[in-house]
């Protein structure tokens, strides 16, 4: 979640994850969501490649597990979901200003 809102910070744009394409090893059960938005793993990496560029990305990537997760888009809005359950849908700005927070020291 954290790296996904740090791309839109950084390009002042909005984002649309869905966190059903994430996949996690065991048993689904209460709390995944949370799980996949905030577990750091050494082995997973989130990033961002253009349209054009999608197939030749995967295909680098042919026998290990990729998904994708998610769009860029100029609503300014960050919406985070997992399948048909909307998690987030708030503006990347209030996101920004919530995250820059505990460092505004004046």
């Amino acid at each position: 979640a954290v790296a996904a809102a740090e791309m839109a910070f950084a390009g002042g744009l909005g984002l649309d994850i869905d966190l059903a394409k994430v996949e996690l090893a065991g048993e689904a059960g209460a709390g995944q969501a949370m799980l996949k938005l905030f577990a750091e793993s050494n082995t997973r990496f989130l990033c961002e490649v253009p349209p054009e560029h999608a197939e030749r990305f995967a295909d680098q990537f042919a026998n290990l597990t990729l998904a994708r997760v998610g769009t860029v888009s100029e609503t300014g809005n960050a919406i985070i979901r997992d399948g048909e359950t909307k998690l987030v849908d708030l503006p990347v700005a209030e996101l920004k200003q919530a995250w820059r927070a505990p460092l505004d020291w004046s």
